[in-house]
Order: C-alpha cells, then structure tokens, then sequence
C-alpha cells in the first residue's frame, strides 16, 4: 500500500532526524537553552538561600531565616520539576503539513 504526500513528508522528516548528522527538531536547542538556564537559576536560588539561613542565623533574625529556607525550596522545586516538564515537550515533534 503507497503511502500518501503527507505520511511520505513525515517519515522522510523522521528518518532525516535519525541519521548521523541528520537535522534536529526544531525546538531541541532551545529546549536545552532554557533547561540549562532554569538549573542555573535554581542553582543560584538555592545558594542565595542558603546564605540567607546562615545570615539569619548568625544575626538572630528568624525572618531573614525563612525567607531563606522557602528559597531553598523553591530553589529545589524548579530543579526538581524542570527536566521532566522539557523532556517532555522536546520528545513532541510537531511535523507541518
């Protein structure tokens, strides 16, 4: 059975995609670009964090103590939840009609 115009477009796309040195899709880089940015920033939100706990604790302000503690886990949170929520966007390939 021949394949049609659009099922023939999305297997050459698929097959160029799996060869060495084949195209990429599209929104791989960026995807990488902006997973590489969120860890980063949780990276950084959790050493800020940890900066303000040891702050608070050594100037006995509980306050600046919490806010540093909820910044680590909000820290922690981001870069839990960052690869699973782009790994799965980058492995939907979007094939034009």
């Amino acid at each position: 059975m021949a394949l049609s115009k659009y099922e023939q477009e999305a297997l050459d796309q698929i097959e160029l995609g799996l060869r060495p040195g084949g195209q990429t899709v599209p929104g791989q880089r960026l995807t990488r670009t902006r997973r590489r940015r969120r860890m980063l920033t949780a990276a950084a939100a959790i050493a800020v964090g940890l900066a303000l706990v040891l702050t608070g604790l050594v100037s006995k302000a509980i306050v600046i103590s919490v806010l540093g503690f909820l910044l680590i886990v909000a820290g922690a949170m981001v870069a839990a939840s960052s690869p699973t929520a782009l790994w799965s966007q980058s492995k939907q390939t979007k094939i034009r009609r």
